[in-house]
């Protein structure tokens, strides 16, 4: 999962002000409603400049302060090393609170009033989140959370609202134990099943926030809680509403790259051009990574690798994660061309900082351990299983157990388990779910000794994901326990995720 791209889309689709039009002048409804409809179509200039005369118009109304700061939040969400943009995002947030509590003494419509309040507490905490201060941002979500219960206690029917408070319920209930127990301290009370429907209220009875209850609706269930199929069908019918906004085309592009159809990835990635370098560099530098992964996918590296460099000469900021899986995969492809020194050099640069720490623990194995033969056609078998090329996978595994049985050794002490977990998941994509059960079993029981922490907590969760398919619940659950003692955040999302998706097959298996 490309997580910086979701993040994106979840910024730029999360909970604007919502507009009452009865108790706002009808031009400021007219020019608010101008600016969303351009910043739904990603005309991001446009909506800037829309924004800039409300506040000019109406000084004392929270609106244009707050889309303000809403689009310096995206632009900080991917430009996280400029200080001077994190100052200019404080000041505007602070800017939107001032007006926000006057206006709440102001108005008679203290629902409004709150609700505004509420979203420049709540753009408060996404600063934070974006500088991985969780303190702070769980004491502005607090304050935002807070706001929007007065809100509906001034207003129960303020329908918008509960789109904000469903995603405080529903994301309160993913977090783990610990964090859990503080931020239950904090007033945040997590209830996924109570978020849903607080959500679909917003989805089916807002007022101006439909879209944004229906895309962030989706995008939980898509990247969440499984639902593939019917969140593509939804983020699909989205994007022919809005035709210009190629970030739909980015996430179905990353959806099919995910699922192994690389050649759709392609065609949507290749669907739009690169307008979007200075206003949101972070949907151009997606559209040639993407491209060049589905290509390395397909083991076309020097295509892959020309995409690459072709993304690095591009003017676009690039975040610290950009930054590192570009390294990492012009190092990887170096070292499938035996040329180490280069390899090297590139991977080398992966330093162990949050944003990168994924890359960080994907890139030890290549950096430690020269590349040799049969690690390259462990890499090539591997891709074809992603792309979903499962014949040509089956065959190269076999010959690969066919040459370790011959008394061939690989550079790397993890290749064997490296080998059997590759013939387990062919079975299991080929539906052997038996079979690969079976053989994770025996190759479970030394995985203690493989040397890769990363690679083997990945073990069990392919292992989880085969007992889940055989209904082997609680020994998922305990696979899934040890892979959670790798200290990764990416890995730890996933097995969030997986535990999420086991109970939920269990529930369904007993109601059965």
């Amino acid at each position: 999962m490309h997580m910086v791209l979701i993040a994106l889309c979840l910024f730029m689709f999360a909970p604007l002000p919502s507009l009452q039009a009865s108790s706002l002048p009808a031009e400021l409804d007219s020019m608010v409603l101008e600016g969303k409809n351009h910043f739904y179509n990603l005309r991001m200039i446009e909506a800037a400049n829309s924004f800039e005369q409300i506040k000019t118009a109406y000084p004392e109304y929270p609106h244009g302060y707050i889309y303000e700061a809403f689009m310096t939040v995206i632009r900080f969400s991917m430009d996280k090393q400029t200080d001077s943009l994190g100052n200019v995002l404080n000041e505007q947030v602070e800017k939107a609170v001032k007006v926000a509590e006057a206006y709440i003494d102001k108005t008679d419509n203290k629902a409004d009033g709150h609700f505004y309040l509420g979203i420049a507490n709540g753009l408060r905490g996404i600063y934070h989140v974006a500088q991985y201060n969780y303190v702070r941002a769980y004491w502005y979500g607090r304050k935002a959370k807070n706001n929007l219960n007065d809100t509906i206690e001034h207003d129960e029917n303020y329908n918008d609202a509960y789109l904000g408070l469903g995603i405080f319920h529903y994301y309160a209930d993913l977090l783990p134990g610990v964090v859990r127990f503080f931020a239950g301290v904090l007033g945040f009370q997590g209830d996924k099943a109570r978020g849903i429907r607080e959500i679909q209220r917003t989805r089916q009875h807002g007022n101006h926030y439909k879209f944004e209850a229906e895309f962030v609706y989706y995008g939980i269930r898509y990247f969440l809680e499984g639902d593939k199929k019917g969140s593509v069908r939804g983020f699909k019918k989205m994007y022919k509403r809005y035709p210009d906004n190629h970030g739909f085309a980015m996430m179905l592009a990353y959806h099919y790259r995910r699922i192994g159809y690389m050649k759709r990835c392609i065609d949507y990635c290749e669907s739009f051009d690169t307008d979007y370098l200075e206003t949101l560099p972070l949907l151009t530098n997606a559209k040639y990574y993407n491209m060049a992964i589905a290509y390395y996918d397909l083991n076309q590296f020097e295509k892959a690798d020309s995409l690459l460099d072709e993304l690095l000469q591009m003017n676009t900021r690039k975040s610290l994660y950009y930054e590192a899986a570009i390294n990492y995969y012009k190092g990887h492809i170096a070292a499938l061309r035996f040329e180490r020194p280069l390899a090297i050099s590139y991977l080398s640069k992966i330093k162990e900082e949050k944003q990168a720490k994924y890359w960080h623990k994907v890139a030890q194995m290549p950096l430690k351990i020269p590349m040799d033969s049969l690690m390259h056609s462990w890499y090539m078998a591997r891709n074809n299983l992603f792309s979903r090329e499962f014949k040509k996978s089956s065959e190269k595994a076999t010959m690969l157990s066919a040459r370790v049985a011959a008394g061939e050794k690989s550079l790397n002490p993890d290749f064997p388990f490296l080998l059997q977990d590759l013939i387990a998941q062919n079975h299991y994509y080929a539906r052997r779910y038996k079979k690969a059960a079976e053989t994770f079993a025996v190759l479970e029981k030394d995985l203690d000794n493989m040397k890769d922490p990363f690679r083997r907590a990945w073990i069990y969760i392919h292992y989880n994901r085969t007992l889940r398919s055989l209904n082997e619940f609680e020994l998922a659950e305990k696979m899934l326990d040890k892979a959670h003692k790798l200290k990764e955040e990416y890995t730890r999302i996933i097995i969030a995720r997986e535990r999420f998706l086991l109970k939920q097959k269990e529930k369904r298996t007993k109601k059965a």
